[in-house]
């Protein structure tokens, strides 16, 4: 019972920001009983977020020889392997883990929702269909469902999901944003809503879905003014909920530019005879999915979509936790990698998604910041970089609502090519 009031100040203390507290309480429940899953996993969670992974890291691992008292701590388990980047050890905990073993669909879609994170769709289209076997009418499952879809292009069956979130919840601003990522005709009958509802909007992430998803059903319509307002609204109230440190980026550039190319040349890397990266990097919006789904038809080509394997690598190296694909932290303390390591380690986490097919597709955008220790790390790697018009890369991702990332693309106004509101 003690130990249960431990860990019930720690969270209390984590929800009034006092993660100095939190970290004194987890340490205490460790000292009485070290096999704590929950202590083990919310104390590598605080010293992730204070950038510190190794620590972090190895916190997360112990846990997974910690016995599993609750179905809570395999989805705290779950939150922390995907937060190291760990997605083949993930996939080994959901093998071990029949769905019957689940308490309830709202647990199944938890537990989902981070396998679906780190690249594990299929074991995450498997849990939301025993969700919703269980609760046929459980939104959460229904919207995870439909994200789903339409990430793989399975667009009917996405209409139909999100139809069944708005059957219980017929106000909920995201899943009016997804319908309208579906391009569905007659878009003229759902714009009066979407209006209705943006005018009673009382949040900002409710009125960066709602802004985006009448600019969506606007421009299918060629009301290129009026979208164009919505997608202003949309994008004003989605930059007061993300943060971009424009300083921060200009350090990582300078930092990168100090790379010298005799670095570059280095033979201290790792080459797997069996399996050959193809890195697939450009802007947001570049077309980068597009090389990787023609890429992907071949059958010597496995795809992992955006991975996060190199970022994962980078940050054990570095020893520095931090959000996104590259920080200057990174860069600068690049003398002290082991580029051999990073190469085998890549290639270790990503295996599992390659089978028996020699090459390995990873598209994450962002990787073009890494191309350098890419090279080094993996000089056998195959790069793609993909070009598109800038113009278009630009208007694209002002258009798109990424979420938390992206976060400088919320905002066009300093643009040489937006003049009084509108585009030239």
């Amino acid at each position: 019972m003690q130990l249960e009031a431990q860990l019930a100040q720690a969270h209390r203390r984590i929800e009034a920001g006092d993660r100095g507290g939190a970290a004194a309480c987890y340490t205490e429940v460790l000292r009485r009983q070290p096999d704590s899953a929950e202590a083990l996993l919310g104390l590598g969670g605080l010293h992730l977020e204070a950038g510190r992974h190794g620590h972090g890291r190895e916190l997360i691992l112990r846990a997974l020889d910690a016995p599993m008292r609750s179905p809570r701590e395999v989805l705290l388990l779950a939150s922390g392997l995907h937060a190291i980047g760990e997605s083949g050890l993930l996939r080994a905990v959901a093998s071990q883990i029949p769905l019957s073993a689940w308490g309830s669909a709202s647990q199944l879609v938890g537990f989902a929702r981070s396998l679906a994170a780190s690249g594990l769709h299929r074991e995450a289209d498997a849990c939301l269909d025993d969700a919703l076997r269980r609760e046929p009418d459980l939104p959460t499952a229904h919207y995870l469902k439909a994200e789903q879809d339409i990430a793989f292009g399975r667009f009917e069956s996405a209409s139909q999901h999100i139809d069944r979130v708005l059957a219980v919840l017929p106000d909920d601003p995201g899943s009016h944003w997804l319908r309208s990522r579906l391009r569905l005709p007659e878009p003229e009958g759902r714009i009066p809503r979407l209006r209705a509802l943006l005018a009673r909007a009382g949040d900002t992430a409710a009125r960066a879905w709602l802004g985006h998803a009448l600019h969506n059903e606007l421009h299918e319509l060629a009301a290129y003014d009026e979208a164009w307002e919505a997608l202003q609204l949309g994008a004003s109230a989605q930059r007061q909920q993300v943060h971009y440190d424009l300083e921060a980026s200009r350090a990582l550039t300078a930092a990168l530019l100090r790379v010298s190319a005799a670095e570059l040349k280095a033979e201290d890397g790792y080459q797997d005879p069996h399996l050959r990266p193809i890195f697939i990097v450009g802007h947001y919006r570049s077309g980068t999915t597009l090389v990787e789904r023609l890429l992907g038809g071949h059958p010597a080509i496995a795809t992992a979509g955006e991975s996060f394997g190199f970022p994962t690598v980078l940050r054990r190296e570095s020893g520095l936790h931090f959000r996104g694909e590259c920080h200057e932290h990174a860069v600068l303390t690049r003398d002290r990698h082991d580029y051999a390591r990073m190469g085998r380690g890549y290639l270790e986490l990503l295996r599992w998604q390659a089978g028996n097919k020699p090459f390995l597709t990873d598209k994450l955008p962002g990787n073009v910041h890494n191309l350098g220790a890419i090279a080094r790390a993996l000089p056998g790697a195959l790069i793609v970089h993909v070009h598109r018009d800038p113009l278009a890369v630009g208007l694209s991702n002002f258009r798109t609502l990424f979420g938390q990332a992206c976060p400088y693309s919320y905002d066009c106004a300093s643009s040489p090519n937006i003049t009084g509101g509108r585009p030239c």
